[in-house]
């Protein structure tokens, strides 16, 4: 088994300075190298990189650490959020061995076109699935003026050499409906309607209006393929690092959200991706309140016993809001 070398960049979307102690009691003892991107950090630790952009779009982040972060003794690059607890068992010397990685392969929980990323919910108390929509995927559809004064789009690959790369990956992005972009919403009478959602709903109208296509009025092309995946934990290799970091940072200043930015920035910068379909171990988003709350309840909110009980084939649990939890002395 080849020597791997990984750096750990715990990611936080906000500035909660108080975590940053008990990350590192967490996984000192698992990892050498541990980097913090922390926004408006103004502290002293050395582990801490201060980062300057919306948590919508933390993949900016990863663009401006990369010059601290950076070794090209590192075979692989962790990037988790300071709420996502990873399985205890992971740690620098076993992870490609339990996550099925070898040198060149990074990792990302999913791979799927935007047209697919809304999630089927299973409707609590029952056997029943509800179809749902993604309220971010209309950030992808008029994308390259959601923030003007750049000129990132020179920085992407062309539109026909983008869709080959995504294709390597079997992501086919298709034309959206109505219903990917508003879900259950409909077109209010007036735009001068009083609520914030009839409002944006119209705003979101008139870019519908400019990118239907022809001959199909309940569909949309995008002006730009992109891709889609649960974005809170992702291992990029040393390979593909640098390009990654680069394309991030492009996403990043033209606003594009960071679940459609990262994954189609690891697929733009080429390389194999593992998913969970996979993966030996799979990751466990959690998304209802309800859940959430019950997983704490479970174990008292005592990270120690979390931890002790920790599924052997779950890479991940995800979210571990730690201001609720409990460390052990």
């Amino acid at each position: 088994m080849p020597a791997y070398k990984p750096c750990l960049v715990i990611v936080f979307n906000h500035k909660f300075d108080r975590n940053i102690e008990m990350l590192e009691r967490l996984y000192s003892p698992r990892f050498e190298h541990i980097y913090f991107l922390v926004p408006f950090y103004t502290g002293d630790n050395p582990r801490v990189i201060p980062v300057y952009e919306s948590s919508y779009y933390f993949q900016g982040y990863f663009a401006q650490g990369l010059k601290t972060f950076y070794r090209a003794e590192f075979t692989h690059y962790f990037f988790i959020g300071d709420d996502l607890m990873l399985n205890p068992a992971v740690n620098e010397r076993n992870y490609a061995q339990l996550m099925g990685l070898n040198e060149t392969t990074s990792y990302l929980p999913d791979l799927k076109a935007l047209h697919e990323s809304a999630p089927s919910l299973t409707l609590p108390g029952t056997d029943l699935t509800a179809e749902t929509y993604w309220n971010h995927t209309f950030q992808g559809v008029p994308f390259f003026t959601n923030r003007s004064g750049t000129e990132a789009r020179l920085e992407l690959p062309p539109r026909d050499e983008a869709l080959q790369r995504l294709a390597i990956y079997g992501v086919h992005p298709r034309p959206l409906t109505y219903h990917n972009v508003f879900g259950p919403l409909k077109l209010p009478r007036s735009v001068r309607e009083t609520t914030d959602t009839a409002k944006n709903l119209w705003t979101y109208y008139v870019s519908w209006r400019r990118f239907k296509v022809s001959g199909h009025p309940n569909q949309l092309e995008l002006e730009y393929p992109l891709g889609y995946s649960y974005s809170d934990i992702t291992v990029v290799s040393a390979q593909v690092i640098k390009p990654f970091c680069h394309l991030c940072g492009v996403f990043s200043a033209m606003g594009l959200f960071v679940e459609m930015a990262v994954p189609t920035a690891l697929m733009l910068s080429g390389g194999p991706i593992q998913t969970d379909d996979t993966s030996p171990l799979k990751g466990k988003p959690i998304w209802l309140l309800p859940d959430i709350d019950a997983l704490g309840q479970c174990y008292d909110f005592r990270l120690a016993d979390l931890l002790a009980d920790f599924p052997a084939g779950q890479l991940y649990h995800h979210p571990v809001k730690l201001s609720k939890w409990k460390m052990a002395d």
